[in-house]
């Protein structure tokens, strides 16, 4: 390990993994339903920033995220599997893919833009979150608050362990921990409207 950076890039692929294998575990056993949309949105946004983030030398910055892609990947097709008899998606969930995979086609035809690259995996990101967010809404116990947080420690982290800081890098990455943010906010709001 060279410098800091690299410290921060294991940091965030052992944050990731103490955040995901729970979530994976407890969907498996039936206590979390992610919404399968989001996570297949989830995957194809995240392989895609991953690259970016490679190609524009973000260094140990990528790590996790190549690491998330994969464990989105397993939860997309765990949550897929386990609820596709008992999870609604709707035509808008369906919308939201549409424009999330067309965001990402977008992106493969302009990837030599990548600050226009970027814009659009993001917005692809955001598309794919609002099914998660209108399940959660509903049904605040189906996310793990938990797996949420340790998300939002891991890209601080992974700001912190990019070699190039430029909006290419840092925008992907701040825009995620403020969906993470709204996430925690709508699972802590809406279970204490529960409880009373």
């Amino acid at each position: 390990m060279n410098d800091f950076r690299d410290i921060f890039g294991v940091l965030t692929i052992v944050l990731s993994a103490l955040g995901y294998i729970p979530v994976i575990a407890q969907t498996i056993k039936g206590k979390l339903k992610p919404h399968p949309v989001t996570w297949t949105v989830s995957t194809l946004t995240g392989g895609a920033k991953a690259l970016i983030l490679l190609f524009n030398k973000a260094g140990p910055g990528a790590w996790s995220p190549l690491f998330s892609t994969v464990c989105c990947l397993v939860l997309s097709i765990v949550a897929f599997f386990k609820y596709q008899k008992t999870l609604r998606i709707t035509r808008r969930d369906i919308l939201f893919l549409f424009l999330a995979i067309s965001a990402v086609v977008l992106w493969l035809i302009s990837r030599d833009l990548a600050i226009i690259s970027v814009i659009l995996l993001v917005a692809s990101n955001i598309f794919g979150f609002v099914p998660t967010f209108t399940k959660t809404w509903k049904h605040p116990r189906s996310e793990s608050l938990y797996g949420w947080t340790m998300s939002i420690l891991g890209a601080v982290l992974g700001i912190m362990a990019t070699v190039h800081l430029d909006f290419v890098n840092l925008f992907p990455k701040s825009v995620y921990t403020v969906l993470n943010c709204m996430m925690i906010f709508i699972i802590i709001f809406r279970r204490r409207k529960e409880s009373n």
